[in-house]
């Protein structure tokens, strides 16, 4: 999902699915981003990339791919 609204409105809607549940990754590209926005939006610090170029920003996803599919925890199946 991107959220490309307002800043009052990202960080209204990033709140939401927070509260919710979701996990919520902030990616800011280039030099001018507002940390403060970002910070507002992730759910940890450790949820904020900042990268200067879109060039960077497949990298982000395939450590996220990466760290996402080796954190989901296995489950045991019910007793029968």
């Amino acid at each position: 999902m991107f959220l490309m609204y307002t800043a009052a409105a990202t960080a209204t809607a990033a709140t939401q699915l927070k509260q919710s549940g979701v996990k919520v990754i902030a990616i800011g590209v280039g030099s001018s981003i507002s940390q403060a926005e970002l910070q507002a939006i992730a759910s940890t610090p450790a949820d904020i990339f900042n990268v200067n170029d879109y060039k960077v920003l497949d990298d982000i996803r395939a450590n996220l791919v990466n760290t996402a599919c080796h954190s989901i925890p296995v489950t045991q199946a019910p007793a029968a």
